[in-house]
């Protein structure tokens, strides 16, 4: 494989303090080229903190506490619906998160228009959707009626 000569050499910052060391000229695909050299400065205040090991820390939280979600739906789905019908639930599951993930790219770069690249709107509405869908299972989850029995 051909690498670019002419493509960029970066070092990577977190807060100010560099975190790489250089990533050498021609280790990038052309199609990688149009980024230009020089130095990045990535700014993270996960959790509001400036401490690397404490962002990691809040964004590992996050992804555990999303994967264990994940987990509990996908066993929520096998428990409520019936074995003929599974791999059709989830198929339509997927359809929707496609589509869901088509539109979500539009609406994430309509709230950053508006608020001025503000990633704080963001973040707050990420954790609302998980009350927002526990509130819509809790609802829609199938009942069982009591009956009378003589």
């Amino acid at each position: 494989m051909h690498m670019a000569p002419y493509s960029s050499s970066m070092e990577v910052y977190f807060n100010g303090i560099k975190k790489t060391s250089a990533i050498a000229a021609g280790t990038f695909s052309t199609s990688y080229g149009q980024i230009p050299p020089g130095v990045y400065d990535i700014k993270f205040m996960a959790a509001g903190s400036s401490n690397l090991w404490v962002a990691v820390a809040a964004i590992s939280l996050a992804i555990g506490a999303h994967q264990a979600w994940t987990a509990n739906i996908w066993s929520l789905v096998m428990d409520y619906t019936p074995k003929h019908m599974m791999s059709t639930v989830f198929g339509f599951g997927g359809m929707c998160a496609a589509i869901g993930g088509m539109f979500m790219t539009q609406i994430v770069g309509h709230i950053l228009t508006v608020t001025n690249n503000n990633y704080t709107v963001l973040f707050t509405l990420i954790p609302a959707m998980y009350f927002i869908a526990l509130t819509w299972m809790y609802f829609m989850a199938p009942r069982k009626i009591p009956t009378i029995t003589e």
